[in-house]
């Protein structure tokens, strides 16, 4: 290279760093805001918040495992305290047996179980079911008291190949309904996912045999409802599912919806799904937080140009954007949770997962017909065949955000196995 080209190489660069150091100098306000906050603040608040770039995972599996089973153990002492009052005292929620009474059963909550962790990991006894049952009526009778106006039963589908060793099942029969789907123990030779699959649509149709719902919410026994279950589930029917809002008029819903999925894993609601919805959410975030922030900085500096004010909106949008993918979308969207039902999102179902969801009469009808013609495989769950039926036929099915449930299964039934630790909720 000749020295004039290098020159003017050297001439170059140098033009450009110092365009650069002056940007720094006109804009400090700006880098001094990102270093900050991405390099301080965020690291501080967002180092234990799950799914966040800053989590820090430690790969440790025992201790996850430790952390995990400890409070497994202070939900299962709550839980057991509170099942003994309800058999000592007698008083039994009156809508375990709603099918001896006049009202038709709006929605009748079905939990499937089966044993789990017989000496296949360990011998922790993980006890999900009388967890799962206990929360079940312990918020039933608050949201009874706050004025809930569904007709609800209650029922445990035991579909354990041994129905009768399943000791934690059947010391339940006397607080809550139970059927089973096998009278003396069997051993199947169907495939795992098979298995759960026809599971599945036992349960269903039992529930619809003996109660005749108008909806039917399955339940799986490793999915732990939280307080706001009831006030959502009555919401979504209410004003999604009975009743929709039409140019400001609350009038009879014509939609036919297939289900209604009210969990979805965390680590799957993130923004790298891109998902239409989810990208067009961040942008809105990023332009509405970012446009609060510029009425800010205007403030401070009124004789701020336009050509500058522009530019200043861009970094603070871009500013926003980075943040909510900092902190991740899960966390964001769990702050809906903070102010009651009418702040819960009502979206497409995305793939994925059925620990706890809703069917309408009519669109689990569907579901049992085509569960029940596909058969599962290695590669295809019942959650992905539920998928299949959407595309094919093409049926709608909707998530409720944020999940009135929280995953605890750290023990998997269908794998025999321990879960990821990081990827229960």
């Amino acid at each position: 290279m000749s020295s004039r080209c290098l020159h003017r190489v050297t001439t170059l660069i140098g033009a450009y760093v110092r365009r650069l150091v002056a940007s720094v100098r006109r804009w400090k306000s700006f880098v001094y805001l990102y270093l900050v906050v991405f390099l301080v603040v965020l690291p501080l608040m967002c180092h234990d918040t799950p799914n966040s770039v800053y989590f820090y995972r430690r790969r440790n599996v025992s201790e996850a495992k430790r952390r995990i089973q400890l409070d497994n153990d202070a939900r299962l002492n709550w839980s057991v305290n509170y099942l003994e009052m309800l058999n000592r005292t007698q008083d039994i929620p009156e809508a375990r047996i709603a099918s001896g009474n006049d009202a038709r059963v709006d929605v009748a909550i079905t939990v499937v179980t089966v044993s789990r962790n017989r000496q296949l990991v360990d011998s922790y006894r993980p006890r999900y079911l009388s967890q799962v049952v206990a929360k079940l009526l312990a918020y039933w009778r608050d949201a009874k008291v706050q004025g809930f106006r569904y007709n609800v039963s209650f029922s445990i589908c035991n579909v354990d190949g041994d129905p009768d060793s399943y000791t934690e099942a059947q010391s339940l029969s006397s607080i809550i309904g139970i059927f089973n789907r096998f009278k003396e123990r069997s051993i199947s030779l169907t495939f795992s996912r098979e298995k759960e699959k026809e599971d599945y649509v036992f349960c269903i149709n039992q529930t619809f045999a003996i109660y005749d719902p108008r909806y039917v919410f399955v339940i799986e026994d490793d999915a732990l409802p939280t307080k706001n279950m009831f006030p959502v589930l009555q919401h979504v029917i209410g004003r999604h599912l009975d009743r929709t809002f039409v140019q400001g008029r609350l009038v009879a819903n014509t939609d036919d919806v297939t289900y209604v999925k009210f969990f979805h894993p965390k680590w799957l609601l993130g923004y790298y799904s891109l998902e239409p919805e989810r990208i067009l959410g961040l942008l809105a975030f990023g332009c509405v937080c970012g446009t609060l922030l510029l009425g800010v900085y205007w403030h401070q500096k009124r004789n701020i140009s336009n050509s500058d004010l522009y530019i200043a909106w861009f970094l603070l949008i871009a500013f926003a954007i980075l943040v909510a993918i900092a902190i991740d979308r899960s966390n964001l969207v769990w702050l809906r949770s903070i102010f009651g039902p009418e702040f819960y999102s009502y979206v497409p179902a995305p793939s994925c997962c059925t620990p706890a969801m809703l069917f309408p009469k009519r669109g689990a009808s569907r579901v049992i017909n085509y569960l029940s013609r596909v058969k599962s495989t290695r590669r295809l769950g019942k959650d992905s065949i539920l998928d299949r039926l959407l595309y094919k036929f093409g049926m709608k099915a909707y998530l409720v955000e944020p999940s009135t449930f929280i995953h605890i299964g750290l023990y998997s039934s269908l794998r025999g196995s321990i879960v990821n630790p990081w990827k229960l909720e």
